[in-house]
């Protein structure tokens, strides 16, 4: 049953229903989300149940195939986790933090919809046949290990969860599934990271990508099981790994399949690799992928930068410390030889998760305003997805209370430069 909670003037239904009707079912069949109300809506001929203060009547409707409804319906909320992840990033948080930020989903339906990814440890029979039935494809799973034994350990479960059979009836069912490995030194590296890897393999093309993530840790780990970074040397050795099997999948399927995020280059101390290495840049959502992307966007829009800028203008573009030597060495440069312009780059230290932290979207309102202090200039380039829909940073400092304490203009980077040009020809 879905409540009603705005009607499009456009809709067939429009003048027909009105908002806090409940819909019941669609051609017999129960409505229980958007899910069931998106995919049985499509067909032509459609008997709606509704329920207006507990009387229920019928609808009869005839549209054309696909029409859309016009319905609008409150957000689904998501299921949760029941694992106990020993590398869990949201059990790291600070203490206070926002409340939305602590929600661990485990939800097929979250991961069709947005890309979020799924252990599948509370999916079940009905799950399963419900993905079949609609054709939920690509979801996206967090494997971390084939091995039962390791996979408990590292889920925090104490019996096998039936990863494997639910897996393979997802892949014999014909779903797309981009697979990622959060690699955790001691747990799942070595030998076993290759049997998850040659095992996921086994399972092509539905596994249509692996992903090596290296673990991220925050300082707020007390009464946590003790866990440690990845050191340079082994990140390097898992790149080296993953290379030979992108050999061997490139000659057996023709498709490498596996792919280092590009933490793990950076942490290896090595160059992100040019972008034929991934292909069709299927987990960039899963930061794979997403600095080649970012500079190639950059090298095709550079050739319409202006010549120069009047009257003169200095930006101030803070970054995380991993991403900070890539703006460093090849956006700083570009945007310096634009006379009038001065771009500096701000290298911000995560207080608030620890320097353990260093991607640019995990970075805070107040730390960014800290490596600020006592500097100059007359815009602020945010770096991408650090704020929130509502315009809040992570410590919910509002975008409002950011641009005030630092008395300068601020522009939310959304990747593209021309945008930043068509923005600085307005202040």
């Amino acid at each position: 049953m879905l409540k009603i909670i705005n009607i499009d003037e456009n809709s067939p239904l429009y003048g027909e229903l009105i908002i806090g009707d409940k819909l019941l079912s669609i051609n017999g069949q129960v409505v229980r989300d958007q899910l069931d109300y998106h995919f049985l809506s499509s067909e032509e001929h459609l008997n709606l149940e509704i329920d207006r203060d507990r009387e229920i009547y019928t609808i009869e409707l005839d549209k054309d195939y696909d029409e859309p409804l016009g319905l609008t319906f409150p957000e689904m909320k998501p299921s949760l986790c029941g694992n106990n992840c020993i590398f869990c990033f949201v059990d790291q948080f600070p203490p206070g933090a926002r409340q939305t930020l602590q929600v661990k989903d485990e939800d097929y339906r979250f991961s069709f919809l947005h890309g979020n990814f799924i252990t599948l440890s509370n999916l079940g029979k009905a799950g399963i046949e419900r993905i079949l039935k609609y054709r939920l494809s690509p979801l996206y799973i967090s494997v971390h290990a084939m091995n039962p034994a390791v996979r408990n350990r590292l889920l925090g479960r104490q019996k096998d969860d039936g990863f494997l059979q639910k897996f393979r009836a997802l892949a014999e069912g014909g779903i797309t599934l981009h697979t990622q490995i959060v690699i955790v030194p001691g747990y799942n590296d070595g030998e076993i990271l290759c049997d998850t890897i040659e095992k996921l393999a086994e399972f092509y093309p539905q596994t249509a990508s692996i992903a090596l993530i290296p673990l991220g840790l925050t300082k707020f780990r007390e009464n946590l099981t003790p866990l440690r970074l990845l050191t340079p040397e082994e990140c390097r050795g898992i790149i080296k790994t993953a290379d030979k099997y992108r050999r061997k999948f490139s000659e057996i399927y023709d498709d490498p399949l596996v792919y280092g995020a590009d933490e793990l280059f950076l942490k290896a101390g090595m160059l992100i690799p040019p972008a034929k290495y991934y292909r069709d840049f299927p987990q960039i959502e899963n930061g794979v992928g997403l600095a080649r992307c970012f500079l190639q966007k950059f090298n095709r829009e550079k050739r319409y930068f202006p010549k120069s800028i009047s009257p003169q203008r200095k930006i101030l573009m803070p970054s995380g410390t991993s991403t900070a030597p890539i703006l460093q060495e090849f956006i700083a440069p570009v945007m310096n030889e634009i006379d009038g312009l001065t771009a500096e780059i701000v290298l911000v230290e995560n207080d608030f998760f620890g320097d353990t932290v260093t991607v640019s979207g995990l970075l805070t309102g107040q730390d960014i305003i800290t490596a600020l202090a006592g500097k100059t200039g007359d815009w602020v380039l945010l770096p991408p997805d650090c704020l929130n829909y509502d315009n809040l940073f992570l410590d919910d400092v509002s975008l409002e209370q950011f641009q005030d304490e630092l008395r300068m203009k601020v522009m939310k980077f959304d990747w593209s430069f021309r945008e930043v040009f068509a923005f600085l020809g307005r202040i």
